[in-house]
């Protein structure tokens, strides 16, 4: 579970840099080609898989 929250706040903490970014005007746009975001969603996922293999397990 700490996994998948850590996943969530990875995705959440990109989307605040290109706002904030937006908010603060900059001449320089924020890194579009990040891959903060993709690896936010590769952890949920594995954990999201973890947690079912887990569930199954223990049946």
């Amino acid at each position: 579970m700490g996994i998948m929250a850590f996943g969530c706040v990875v995705v959440k903490f990109s989307l605040f840099v290109k706002q904030i970014s937006l908010i603060l005007d900059k001449l320089t746009p924020a890194p579009t080609g990040s891959y903060s975001v993709m690896i936010g969603i590769v952890l949920v996922a594995v954990s999201t898989f973890v947690l079912l293999l887990l569930y199954m397990c223990y049946q």
